[in-house]
């Protein structure tokens, strides 16, 4: 079971992404991708793993509006919503709210309430279980978009210049530019997203018996073609695990040499940063208020890059039978 959040705000979706942020980690919102560290948030509970969180504009003109029944319909798992629906329909001009949200947390909200953003719903759900997608009689619905033991081949561009590279599933079996994994071997699974600057970077590391065989997308947005091949493979070889081991551990995070490896980029960042700062105040005694700004953030982005990435702090992880609602957060 899976505890999650749902709520109402009367702004609009950017600024509730950032109002759902504590106050003292505005800057760090307005710095940094929402998907970086985990921050504490005006709520009480730690940020949600990455797509955990997601929003939806209920005044987009393909939104769902007021409609309590649209807006379940776009959630990933089934469930009553009687605050909601009361909310809902106490706002039916459309005069006060402008967007709902859900989180998945691990507890129980410490508020309700921040004047803009309020929760209206805390539900215990079987994600594994309710969320609608391919099945059958003898398993029901798995949460997927791939059905478990069919072919799947799909093809797309690792970085914006290189050439397209194509992947195949078949039962257990993956195979890829880097030859062939025998998916019964594998035996952890991690999920890692890094924003730098205007480019994205997603990655999809399966570890096995014999080292690591990973998949990989650099672009500039999470919407591109080429993001979206990267998910539906990464969706078909999930659902393969699924099957062969519901659950296996899908890490949310870098694991192992590239964590150790984020971990000293962002304390060499965050030095060299200081390190500049304290140069330009000895020398000139002042700095022009954009480099002030860009150290600042290179100096909070190092920080929570070492943070993030600290070789003592567990990762977060769920069983792969309850990927399906990462990936569908991942997929708006």
């Amino acid at each position: 079971m899976q505890r999650v959040w749902i709520g109402t705000s009367s702004i609009t979706p950017e600024n509730t992404t950032s109002r759902y942020l504590s106050a003292n980690s505005a800057l760090v919102a307005a710095l940094l991708s929402p998907a970086m560290p985990r921050i504490v948030t005006r709520f009480g509970a730690p940020r949600p793993v990455e797509g955990g969180f997601d929003v939806f504009d209920l005044d987009a003109p393909d939104g769902p509006g007021r409609d309590v029944d649209a807006i379940r319909d776009r959630l990933p798992f089934i469930a009553d919503l009687p605050g909601l629906a009361a909310a809902l329909a106490e706002d039916r001009e459309g005069q006060r709210l402008r967007s709902v949200f859900f989180v998945l947390s691990e507890e129980d909200p410490r508020r309700v309430s921040d004047g803009c953003v309020t929760i209206t719903d805390v539900i215990d759900v079987d994600l594994a279980v309710e969320v609608e997608a391919p099945g059958d009689e003898e398993t029901g619905p798995t949460g997927f978009l791939h059905r478990p033991g069919e072919p799947f081949a799909i093809a797309f561009k690792p970085a914006l210049l290189s050439g397209s590279k194509t992947w195949q599933v078949q039962g257990n079996m993956l195979t890829g530019p880097q030859g062939p994994l025998d998916l019964t071997q594998v035996t952890e699974v991690g999920l890692s997203q890094t924003h730098l600057r205007s480019s994205v970077i997603r990655e999809t590391t399966l570890i096995h018996l014999h080292g690591r065989f990973r998949i990989g997308c650099n672009g500039t947005t999470t919407k591109g073609a080429d993001m979206r091949g990267l998910g539906l493979l990464t969706d078909a070889i999930l659902s393969e695990l699924a099957v062969i081991n519901p659950d296996l551990p899908v890490h949310m995070g870098y694991l192992g040499g590239q964590r150790v490896a984020m971990f000293i980029v962002g304390i060499l960042t965050a030095l060299f940063a200081l390190g500049m700062g304290i140069a330009l105040m000895a020398g000139s005694g002042r700095a022009g208020f954009e480099i002030v700004i860009v150290l600042i953030g290179m100096l909070l982005f190092g920080a929570m890059l070492t943070w993030q990435n600290a070789p003592w702090r567990k990762v977060p992880s769920l069983p792969v039978s309850l990927a399906p609602v990462i990936l569908a957060a991942r997929r708006r």
